[in-house]
């Protein structure tokens, strides 16, 4: 059989040859002239791509599946209703420091000492005693903080042998209040040992305009907490100093089991422990600044002890330990929060002694409460006009009553 003939070898072509492009030129709607043709295939500009698609404009839908994704970031809602500087500050929990002007937290706070103040996506909030506004106050532009309450300071006075005098309290709280919109809420003035004079005081408050939160203590009486829960939108536990951590934890949970649900805040009680344990509306930590520069022993750090201590600390790595701690309690107590927020606010008609000739000044009337139905709180600025208008509205229920 003879062989079979030598089959053609296509060329391979070489690496230095260039393939053949061919461009397809698109032909918008309308005719083209020649002229118009030859102009387009003679631009000098890149060729144009196009991805071909089985219709000629993609849908809504298709446009965005080619285009990269965004990424967002969600941000609970502001349930504490507090007004911070950054998005952190939003929602319930909140997680406040309680700062003294002056201290070692001045470092972070302000910038000092060669120590870089918190930046703003990591601002904390604050809480600052009335017995050392001055100095906050002369500095209040210096500091690095997203809001801050104000708190009477009366334990702090009391240890000092000062005394607070009620109505200046209330007339510096009522000025904060118009000018500082960072200002977000303000405790009662306590008068130490006289739970009756407490409430007494933070009836005043409200009369006069100044919606301030009353504390329990330790050792009163739960009826009057009961009560207190009942009047008032919010509250607070203390006095947990001197019992010890695991006391104070049994005696906060006694308390929550009396009155929840309700807005609480715990005066210092910020272990880790009470704020995943329990829910709280807000509290504050004493120690975020003594316990490293003093003690040595930071949060951060496991809660050890170690050798890092003194006045110049830098404390950042200690307030972001808080801020993620509050970050951990708003993702726990989040369905919490939300069912405190959805609780109709108990209110009450708050009248500052109204005498039988109208002035402010006389005797305070009671009323039968229970007699009237719901209790109905309403602060007032303590002007005249809204004044008056209590007034009236008082003296028509009273004569109404003797009829």
């Amino acid at each position: 059989m003879p062989p079979l003939p030598p089959r053609d070898k296509k060329p391979t072509p070489s690496a230095t040859e260039k393939p053949d492009v061919r461009l397809a030129v698109t032909v918008h709607s309308g005719a083209m002239s020649p002229e118009q043709v030859e102009r387009v295939l003679q631009k000098p500009a890149a060729p144009e791509v196009r991805l071909a698609m089985g219709r000629i404009a993609p849908t809504e839908a298709e446009a965005m599946a080619l285009r990269a994704p965004d990424v967002r970031l969600a941000l609970m809602s502001n349930q504490g209703g507090a007004s911070g500087k950054n998005a952190i500050g939003l929602g319930a929990p909140n997680v406040r420091l309680a700062h003294g002007p002056g201290a070692q937290g001045d470092n972070v706070l302000i910038g000092q000492r060669g120590v870089a103040a918190m930046p703003d996506d990591s601002l904390p909030a604050l809480l600052v005693s009335y017995f050392y506004l001055p100095q906050f106050l002369e500095n209040r532009h210096r500091y690095h903080y997203r809001d801050w309450v104000m708190d009477s300071g009366a334990f702090s006075a009391h240890n000092s042998g000062v005394e607070i005098n009620l109505q200046d309290y209330i007339e510096c709280c009522k000025k904060l209040m118009v000018e500082d919109p960072t200002l977000t809420e303000i405790y009662s003035l306590d008068v130490i040992g006289d739970w009756k004079g407490s409430l007494k005081n933070t009836e005043e408050m409200w009369s006069q305009g100044v919606p301030a939160i009353p504390c329990f203590h330790v050792g009163e009486p739960w009826d009057a907490l009961i009560q207190m829960a009942k009047d008032y939108p919010k509250i607070a536990f203390g006095g947990v100093a001197q019992i010890g951590s695991k006391k104070a934890m049994a005696w906060a949970g006694q308390c929550f089991a009396r009155v929840w649900p309700k807005k609480v805040h715990g005066f210092a009680m910020c272990n880790q422990t009470a704020v995943l344990g329990m829910p709280f509306h807000s509290v504050d930590s004493t120690s975020w600044e003594i316990g490293p520069c003093k003690y040595g022993q930071w949060k951060a750090f496991g809660n050890q002890r170690v050798s890092v201590r003194g006045s110049k600390q830098n404390l950042r790595i200690e307030v972001e330990w808080y801020l993620e701690l509050e970050r951990k309690a708003r993702v726990k107590w989040r369905k919490q929060m939300e069912e405190l927020e959805t609780i109709a606010p108990t209110v009450r008609l708050a009248l500052a002694g109204v005498g039988g000739d109208g002035s402010s000044t006389g005797p305070r009337h009671e009323l039968n409460v229970k007699a009237l139905g719901p209790v109905v709180r309403l602060a007032d600025s303590g002007e005249g006009g809204r004044i008056e208008g209590k007034v009236a509205a008082f003296r028509a229920v009273k004569k109404k009553g003797e009829e």
